[in-house]
């Protein structure tokens, strides 16, 4: 009878534990620092996401048109890094037309600076498969990154 009760008892701290846990304990919370950004947890994400992420099947088409060249522009200055992704994921595509082409070097060249390592890393691609040799003093940095894994990618693509 008595460990019966101390069974309930310990299942439920534990039990209350876990839900504060989860549930939040301000800058203890699992949530903040699970894997996955606290921005994906926000439909303004998924809003911006369902924008650009299309355009990368649209680039391998076509052309891109004025507003869906306007909608990257803007993703790949957005403030979410994820999203900044998706849209050099969807420039490394823009090679349709040679004006096209042009800014997506140009907007990948900007990211190489980017804080987030990701971020970089998807800009030396979007540079690899445009097949943008005249980036090569703008990639010569990273060979110095704090990433490893940017210094890999970028020994790739010397």
């Amino acid at each position: 009878m008595r460990y019966k009760r101390l069974l309930v008892v310990t299942i439920a701290v534990l039990l209350g534990i876990g839900i504060a846990l989860w549930k939040g304990l301000g800058k203890y919370s699992v949530v903040r620092y699970s894997r996955y950004p606290d921005e994906r947890q926000f439909p303004e994400f998924w809003q911006k996401f369902q924008l650009v992420n299309p355009l990368e099947s649209v680039g391998k088409r076509r052309a891109y048109n004025q507003k869906e060249m306007e909608i990257l522009r803007w993703a790949v200055r957005d403030k979410s890094w994820a999203i900044r992704v998706e849209a050099l994921a969807a420039l490394s595509c823009a090679n349709h037309d040679p004006k096209q082409r042009e800014e997506a070097i140009q907007l990948a060249i900007e990211s190489l600076k980017d804080s987030h390592w990701v971020v970089r890393i998807y800009a030396l691609d979007v540079l690899k498969r445009l097949n943008a040799k005249s980036s090569i003093p703008h990639i010569l940095p990273l060979l110095n990154d704090p990433r490893s894994e940017v210094r890999k990618e970028d020994q790739k693509n010397a």
